[in-house]
């Protein structure tokens, strides 16, 4: 009796039906140590004939592409010892639990499918066994969880004229809210495009929030209706942060639908990726692209998507590209991509190809990022493990001492010890009152005070509509980034600040003390945009400089460093960054040392009224935004972004050429008109007599 081939598990993304020819063995043990993505079964052949498949097949996707052999107790196991269970069984189940526990897969209901698909196989059948247990795991992870609702439930409003699934607008009967539902081509279609949406929303690039509902069964995707918007005009879409930041995740996604400005939204400021149907291997109409057009090889989009002519992409520049590459690799990790493809349930069958397509690209567009728009430095921040370990033990579901916490907070009249129903009663009738504004103490641990609700309502500091811009700005901040202009010593500073898990010595390296050169109590940085010296502005413009600006000379700061923004550095300022110029009064003493947003420079100033302001961080509460810095880079001034930019000359230019042809068009119009009109009045034969002197009496 010929042996049994090995248990083998291994990755096939498309399998062909390919003969097997070799494998690599390794032990039980070291099988379940490594993330695998594991495909449909594969026939193995062995001296010429086949001897039954063993390919272990579950659906499972995780990490790197692997190939493994499993031998149960380090033995190969026979067709007799297959067919009796027994340990085979139970090794095989314990296969099954690490391999789904490997893929982060939280349905009970697979793992209940697997585990009975172990305990009924047998050699004979064990390929029917294994390509029912595949679709039905696959079917169970794609729908398991999804909504369903019926088209009673609604009324539809209209058929919208977007899109070539004509989504409707329908209202619902119960709640009154109004949403846009939408069709696919087919149920593959229909989940591509919610993917791609997880994937831009998951990277903190503006798109409508999707959900994935069933109508009557019928696989959908619902959006709340949004009221109020406008459709932008190209150049205004071609030169907006939203569009330019974002532009290299359109060109990786293959996402051809957004030439159409139709497909975008301005909504309060904001430009919105509303219609992604054309994105990754399907076109808008719900095609299956071509292989040369999306694929892992090349992302020849970068190129293709800016030959168009008179589209928001053909003036976007390398550096622009490569920049929104980078704020694409930074924001879109692998953890974000895996959980991406889970909350759009995107099938089993197709994930593992589609997720490594989408990271061989960002691979291939990296790597070209890196040679048209190289970084000067890359810096990696080092931090205290013990902080780390602090934080980890204050974040776990430990017992709250409410006493303490409110000590620590710098209460006064605060008893160790204290019941917190009596605390509360305590704070009501004013026996325990909050730390006495202290200005700023130039402590780096500092206890900020929050911005809270209560000074957000204060019309003499939040009034004229800051309140309400507050979190647009902080919105504006995902996926940006901290930018300042600095000189060789400042750079070499923070470097050296970098490695260093002294918080003391981090402090004296960034913030040094009177006296010592640099020395600082605060530091202006913008968001997203250098700050360009006023000199430089007019040497771009060609003009000559009459200004007043001599302290500043930009060859002293000929250094551009970059932090990107990671979520514990936008909840540290969306928590405790306080307004620079209130909107009546002075602001409060007591938050003089929380960080400030400053409305000044290019970036939410005077050269752009509609930018984030810059931020104004200091000694006070620092440790906890450093804390949050996971690495920093530089680039040379003169071979920065901004330097690099596209200026829209020829969108500009056509702007006017269609603007004088509309005009024209439309005095030909006129004149055309004005004759018809002419031609169509009634003629007074009296006064066109008279004209010619007809009809005048001697």
């Amino acid at each position: 009796m010929p042996a049994v081939p090995v248990l083998q598990a291994r990755f096939q993304p498309e399998y062909d039906g390919q003969e097997e020819t070799s494998s690599t063995d390794i032990s039980a043990q070291s099988a379940h140590t490594h993330p695998a993505v594991f495909g449909p079964p594969v026939q193995q052949k062995q001296n010429g004939s086949n001897v039954g498949n063993a390919v272990a097949s579950f659906p499972a996707i995780a990490g790197p592409i692997v190939q493994r052999v499993l031998r149960i107790d380090g033995e190969q196991v026979t067709e007799s010892r297959i067919n009796n269970k027994g340990a085979f069984k139970t090794k095989l189940n314990s296969h099954i639990s690490n391999a789904a526990g490997e893929a982060g897969i939280a349905s009970n209901k697979v793992r209940t499918r697997l585990t009975q698909w172990a305990n009924d196989k047998l050699a004979h059948d064990y390929e029917s066994k294994a390509d029912a247990a595949w679709g039905a795991a696959n079917d169970i992870v794609s729908n398991d969880g999804i909504p369903a609702i019926k088209s009673t439930d609604y009324t539809v409003i209209r058929i919208l004229d977007s899109g070539s699934t004509k989504p409707q607008h329908v209202k619902f009967n119960d709640t009154r809210q109004e949403k846009v539902i939408k069709f696919g081509k087919d149920d593959g279609h229909l989940r591509t495009e919610i993917l791609a949406n997880k994937l831009y929303t998951a990277a903190n690039i503006p798109t409508l929030k999707v959900d994935i509902v069933t109508v009557d069964g019928q696989l959908a995707q619902m959006t709340d209706f949004v009221s109020s918007f406008s459709t932008p005009e190209q150049l205004e879409l071609s030169s907006s942060d939203d569009f330019l930041r974002h532009c290299g995740a359109d060109m990786l996604f293959a996402n051809w639908d957004l030439f159409k400005t139709d497909n975008w939204m301005k909504i309060d400021g904001r430009m919105i990726r509303s219609d992604n149907g054309g994105s990754l291997d399907r076109s808008a109409q719900g095609h299956m692209k071509d292989p040369g057009d999306w694929n892992g090889k090349a992302v020849k989009d970068i190129g293709s998507m800016r030959e168009k002519k008179n589209s928001p992409y053909s003036s976007v520049t390398d550096h622009e590209v490569a920049d929104s590459v980078r704020t694409l690799a930074k924001n879109l990790t692998v953890d974000k991509i895996n959980q991406a493809f889970k909350d759009a349930r995107y099938p089993l069958k197709q994930r593992a190809t589609m997720r490594q397509t989408l990271l061989d690209r960002m691979k291939i567009a990296l790597a070209w990022a890196d040679k048209v728009y190289p970084l000067d430095k890359v810096v990696n921040v080092q931090h205290s493990t013990e902080e780390r370990v602090r934080e980890v033990i204050e974040d776990d579901d430990l017992p709250m001492d409410h006493a303490q916490a409110l000590i620590d907070m710098g209460y006064h009249g605060v008893v160790p010890g204290m019941p917190p129903e009596f605390l509360g009663e305590q704070l009501k009738n004013g026996m325990i009152k909050p730390r006495e504004p202290q200005g700023k103490t130039g402590n780096p641990h500092e206890m900020l005070p929050k911005v809270g609700p209560e000074e957000l309502l204060r019309k003499d500091q939040f009034g004229g509509g800051l309140a309400k811009a507050m979190p647009k700005y902080f919105d504006r901040m995902k996926a940006g980034r901290l930018v300042r202009r600095m000189s060789d010593g400042e750079r070499g500073a923070f470097e050296k600040a970098a490695g260093e898990k002294d918080m003391e010595k981090v402090l004296e390296l960034i913030f040094p003390e009177a006296g010592k050169p640099g020395a600082r109590g605060e530091m202006v940085w913008s968001v997203n945009k250098p700050y360009v010296f006023e000199r430089e502005i007019a040497k771009l413009k060609g003009e000559d400089y009459k200004g007043t600006e001599t302290e500043h000379r930009p060859e002293d700061y000929h250094w551009i460093m970059e932090i990107y923004i990671t979520q514990e550095m936008l909840d540290f300022l969306a928590d405790y960054a306080y307004i620079n110029n209130p909107t009546g009064g002075a602001k409060p003493s007591a938050f003089l040392g929380n960080p400030t947003l400053k409305m000044e420079g290019q970036s939410g100033g005077v050269h752009d009224k509609g930018g984030i302001p810059n931020i104004v961080i200091k000694k006070d509460g620092f440790a906890k935004l450093w804390k949050g810095i996971q690495s920093f880079h530089f680039v040379e001034a003169e071979d920065h972004l901004w330097r690099h930019s596209s200026d829209n000359t020829e969108l500009i230019k056509a702007k006017k050429e269609k603007e004088w042809k509309d005009e024209q068009e439309r005095v030909k119009e006129q004149r055309k008109k004005d004759r018809k009109e002419a031609a169509d009045k009634p003629v007074d034969n009296d006064n066109f007599g008279k004209l010619f002197g007809w009809g005048e009496e001697e």
